[in-house]
């Protein structure tokens, strides 16, 4: 198994509240700290890749900027 990640770390808030503002949604994203991931609960960390991952140079903005270019 190889575990693989980007350069930048997000909450996962941050990273829906993102995702939206990028597509021009006007939802909001509401936090709640005691919420359940598909039933665990997590930390702050558990879901940010471990030591010696690979991790990838592309940031998030520039992904997202050569998805919608088509390339």
């Amino acid at each position: 198994m190889v575990e693989v990640g980007g350069p930048e770390q997000f909450r996962l808030d941050e990273l829906g509240r993102s995702t939206l503002a990028a597509r021009h949604d006007p939802r909001s994203v509401v936090s709640n700290p005691v919420a359940r991931y598909f039933g665990a609960a997590l930390s702050e960390r558990s879901l940010v890749p471990a030591d010696g991952a690979r991790i990838a140079g592309t940031r998030l903005d520039d992904w997202r900027t050569r998805a919608a270019h088509g390339r």
